[in-house]
């Protein structure tokens, strides 16, 4: 059965939320702002929320989570478990094979090359195996692929992740080694989703640990990708690895689950019982369709809710100014351990447009992705 549960999801005053925090404090109390943000001077953190932002802000482990799993906890599933459909194949075609369609022409037949490129709200592609600009193994700039043209750069020279060829299964992969290495896309009006339909995937596997010593601050998530404003409520589109529960005693501890935000109030985990940092790669989705904000794992549902609507429409998360950041967040914050093989970001996809993005990630790594997670 899928998880629904709008009350773990999208929170009020009444019921506290996780304020995952874009750009965390580090030990010395001060906000870590983003390149060109106004440091909000009466908001300072030291990693946990201020007592009087204590009620309304602080959140809880909603009723229907898991207590905090951890690899000792979590059940082990079958090698061969699957928890999603395996992609359409014809005859005895391998991955990657060029015999499968997974989507359709101008025409409305089947197109056997069908690619990100087909979709037509195409926001960013960013492909390990194109457009990885190295210096040894160095990256030193993943080149979207689409037809904007972004390109994801690394904000410190000498915090660098690294291209590995064989990174995800025999895919190449950008590894973050969780030193706070990181790529940074700056903002671009196709960037940025407003209040409209979207999809971000992507391939990815990470070993991020809940108790992280490598990071400058005390935020055990990893960023996966965020473009969300500095400032409170941290309104705009940001992905995480692992998830931190709080409620107004302090921390509830951190979950090694896959989450997503709108701001710091209106949220979304996975919440299965499944430990995510075991290093295995997943086809990771969040999708907003009309009211609706759904988390993906290799093309199940997981979790779903509904979107709260400002003023009779959706969200706007555009977050003008803020670029998206991969890996990491300034000042060593949110750093991700674990590589990333494929992004694929699309505004208005339809139905079909989705179901053929998960078709072709899903045949493409299907080699490589364990599919290990099922919705309960």
């Amino acid at each position: 059965m899928i998880r629904t549960s709008v009350l773990a999801l999208f929170c009020t005053a009444l019921v506290g939320c996780p304020q995952l925090k874009p750009n965390e404090t580090g030990d010395d109390g001060g906000d870590v702002d983003r390149v060109g943000a106004t440091p909000d001077a009466g908001d300072a953190n030291d990693g946990t929320d201020d007592p009087e932002d204590a009620e309304a802000a602080a959140p809880v482990l909603p009723p229907d989570a898991p207590d905090a799993p951890d690899a000792a906890d979590a059940p082990d599933a079958p090698d061969d478990a699957l928890d999603g459909p395996k992609p359409p194949t014809d005859g005895e075609a391998g991955p990657g094979a060029p015999t499968v369609s997974c989507g359709v022409g101008a025409d409305g037949t089947p197109k056997i090359d069908w690619a990100p490129r087909d979709l037509q709200g195409l926001a960013l592609w960013l492909d390990a195996a194109a457009g990885v600009q190295v210096e040894g193994a160095d990256v030193r700039a993943w080149v979207d692929q689409s037809s904007n043209h972004h390109r994801a750069i690394p904000p410190y020279p000498s915090l660098l992740p690294v291209l590995l060829a064989a990174g995800i299964g025999q895919h190449p992969a950008v590894d973050f080694p969780g030193n706070g290495a990181m790529l940074t896309i700056p903002d671009a009006p196709s960037l940025r989703f407003g209040s409209r339909n979207f999809v971000v995937e992507m391939v990815v596997r990470h070993s991020t640990p809940t108790i992280h010593l490598d990071c400058d601050t005390n935020t055990n998530y990893g960023a996966l990708y965020v473009k969300s404003e500095a400032d409170r409520p941290y309104r705009g589109l940001a992905m995480f690895a692992n998830w931190e529960f709080w409620d107004a005693t302090g921390s509830r501890g951190v979950y090694p689950l896959y989450g997503a935000q709108l701001d710091g109030f209106h949220f979304i985990t996975t919440q299965d019982n499944v430990v995510y940092n075991d290093d295995r790669p997943r086809a990771l989705a969040v999708e907003r369709r009309d009211d609706v904000l759904s988390l993906r794992v290799n093309g199940v549902p997981i979790t779903t809710g509904v979107v709260p609507l400002d003023d009779g429409g959706a969200m706007n998360i555009d977050a003008l100014g803020a670029g998206v950041d991969i890996g990491a967040q300034l000042n060593r914050a949110q750093c991700l351990r674990g590589a990333i093989a494929e992004i694929v970001a699309v505004v208005d996809a339809t139905v079909e447009e989705t179901a053929s993005l998960d078709c072709y990630l899903l045949h493409k790594y299907e080699g490589a992705i364990r599919r290990t997670s099922a919705p309960k």
